[in-house]
């Protein structure tokens, strides 16, 4: 079998999905328009990747917060589950710490090539301009389909998986951010799909 951490994905269905109701898609729209929705001096001032303590807490915060299900299914389990952890500069201290401090709450391990299933959560750097910050992440469950006569996707078999995209704004007020709003997210459904079980996938 092959090292999952290195096997492309199989097929998955792609759809967008309002995570924080309308308000969310009509700020998302407005911060992608120019700057409409920011003050002029703001909207010409440059991007900088997010390195300061107080931005990158915001954002790990966030994530922690997302993971609080599997943080309590981690507390209750007997032994170590397969994670993949990607922070966005593995090199520096303050991610190294990051990373470690999520694998400790997560009791998480490795995933390795003997691995049917593993769970994944990527931190993209975030993004500052002007007050506002800017941030990506995702998490995902992926798991093998083992080739089979009665398997019809993923074809021949592979890998397959559900994932989650979040997207959070905040901005900064006076010397503290706000509480990030959360906005549009891009989610894939996956899963073994055999022969004469249309309705039988094995959904993350």
């Amino acid at each position: 079998m092959t090292n999952p951490a290195y096997t492309p994905q199989s097929v998955r269905v792609m759809h967008f999905g309002l995570v924080a109701g309308g308000a969310a898609a009509i700020l998302l729209t407005s911060l992608l328009c120019v700057g409409a929705r920011l003050p002029a001096q703001s909207a010409l001032k440059p991007f900088r990747v997010a390195t300061k303590p107080d931005e990158i807490t915001l954002v790990v915060s966030a994530v922690v917060k997302d993971l609080s299900n599997a943080v309590a299914s981690s507390m209750s389990a007997s032994t170590a589950k397969a994670w993949r952890i990607e922070v966005p500069d593995s090199t520096r201290k303050v991610w190294k710490e990051v990373r470690d401090g999520l694998a400790a709450i997560l009791h998480a391990r490795a995933v390795r090539p003997s691995d049917s299933s593993y769970q994944t959560i990527a931190i993209q750097s975030s993004i500052v301009r002007g007050d506002t910050l800017f941030a990506t992440y995702s998490t995902s469950t992926e798991w093998y389909c083992a080739p089979s006569p009665n398997l019809v996707i993923p074809k021949g078999g592979g890998w397959t998986g559900s994932s989650s995209e979040t997207n959070l704004v905040a901005v900064r007020q006076g010397k503290y951010w706000s509480t990030p709003t959360v906005l549009l997210g891009l989610t894939t459904d996956g899963g073994c799909m055999y022969k004469n079980s249309p309705l039988k996938w094995r959904l993350g």
